[in-house]
């Protein structure tokens, strides 16, 4: 179950969090595809849609070595009035984006331009709408790791 307090995603029956290992993640979703070398890995979800008790996703995950450092959620199926503009989209997605975390986390510590953020002990998780009119908004969370 999703535990946003304690920075656990719970993604197709799967629980995700601070403790999550690249390995686990490859057995979790083994037609994931990896990204990059050397100590930078990106793990993309190709099998098609996360779901969980609240929305459906696309995801991004990424981790050093075998270390999860942070993650990124898009929300897949918003459903968009008819003759709708893109304008109305990116609010909608925004609207569930928050909404989304609101619901596991309550009101965010603090707003900034374009973004919502909540700060934990475990490490920081937003939702953020780019200024970009071509993407939408999106939840992302980045655990505190020592270096």
């Amino acid at each position: 179950m999703t535990d946003l307090t304690h920075g656990i995603i719970n993604l197709n029956g799967y629980d995700i969090g601070p403790e999550t290992t690249l390995h686990e993640m490859f057995e979790a979703f083994p037609k994931a595809k990896r990204i990059g070398n050397g100590k930078e890995y990106l793990l993309l979800t190709q099998m098609g849609l996360l779901q969980n008790e609240n929305g459906v996703f696309v995801g991004r995950f990424s981790f050093r070595n075998e270390a999860l450092l942070d993650w990124e959620l898009s929300p897949a199926c918003v459903e968009y009035p008819k003759g709708n503009d893109s304008a109305m989209e990116r609010r909608m997605q925004r609207e569930f984006c928050e909404s989304w975390l609101k619901s596991h986390l309550g009101e965010p510590d603090i707003r900034i331009d374009n973004e919502s953020i909540y700060y934990q002990d475990w490490g920081t998780v937003s939702v953020s709408t780019p200024k970009d009119p071509q993407n939408g908004s999106e939840i992302s969370a980045s655990y505190k790791r020592a270096h």
